[in-house]
């Protein structure tokens, strides 16, 4: 072994540890990057629990793949399940983008996940509300809203500007559907960097939020009389020089009351984490 060979391997180490350190003091801007035709997959855990009903565990591969890429620099993207489970009340079936509806969708460098539509068998589109993206029943369609979801863990609204270390920064109380305050807190907790390996910021959102739901009504009389408190503990790891969300870790407890009714709790839990680009072909 010779000594040019080592000092040059010093030298990448060197290097390696210096940029750490540049990431770590100067902070980081937290932006999506898209290439027209790439495919992400995400192994993805989820479980959706109603009171004391049994709760429903999604588990599999989701796929997102780039389809284009608009003037204004945001991406369009379709997410479908390349494969996977859903255990329900006993009973385990296979998912597909057969029995779970593929979701197309916009999403700017920021993380804003805009006219996210449900596919339809005959090529045509549903497009997804807000206030419903947990779905109801079981079928293709209302199932593709759980597609919905997953997304919310995997794309997140970051300001549009570099953050330093430590910032803090308030989540946009439309994201839930509600309008209340104070709103959740999300924070920059550090960026780590192993010598000569790809910079990570951890990012983690707290949040104890009571408001009223939004609702489709004309008259508004089911968010005037629905209280809902949204209780939210998140936590993502942001590759930043290849810009996505390497892994996330999301606790969602929603409770829903108003006069006429008791109060209904729904639990959500997902784990999302990003598969080696090899097993992405």
């Amino acid at each position: 072994m010779s000594s040019r060979f080592i000092c040059s391997v010093l030298a990448c180490l060197t290097l390696g540890l210096i940029a750490g350190q540049v990431w770590a003091q100067d902070g980081a801007k937290l932006e999506y990057k898209f290439t027209l035709g790439e495919l992400l997959r995400y192994k993805v855990s989820e479980k959706f629990s109603y009171d004391s009903d049994s709760p429903m565990v999604i588990e599999g591969i989701l796929r997102l793949r780039v389809a284009k890429l608009l003037q204004n620099g945001d991406a369009e993207i379709r997410a479908a399940y390349e494969k996977g489970t859903l255990r329900y009340a006993g009973k385990t079936k296979d998912i597909s983008a057969d029995s779970v509806a593929p979701i197309i969708f916009q999403v700017s460098k920021n993380g804003v996940i805009r006219d996210a539509k449900t596919v339809l068998k005959n090529a045509g589109h549903v497009e997804i509300s807000k206030t419903t993206q947990t779905g109801t029943g079981h079928s293709r369609e209302s199932m593709g809203t759980y597609v919905y979801s997953t997304l919310t863990s995997i794309f997140r609204e970051y300001p549009d500007r570099k953050l330093n270390i430590g910032e803090t920064w308030e989540e946009p109380s439309d994201s839930l559907g509600i309008s209340s305050s104070p709103k959740a807190v999300t924070k920059l907790v550090s960026i780590d960097t192993k010598a000569g390996g790809t910079p990570i910021a951890i990012i983690v959102t707290t949040g104890d939020e009571t408001g009223n739901p939004k609702t489709n009504s004309t008259d508004g009389s089911a968010a005037g009389s629905m209280t809902m408190r949204v209780v939210q503990n998140t936590k993502a790891s942001f590759a930043i020089e290849k810009g996505c969300v390497a892994a996330a870790d999301d606790k969602v407890v929603i409770t829903m009351s108003s006069p006429s009714r008791s109060s209904a709790n729904l639990t959500m839990t997902a784990q999302v984490s990003l598969l080696p680009e090899e097993n992405s072909k």
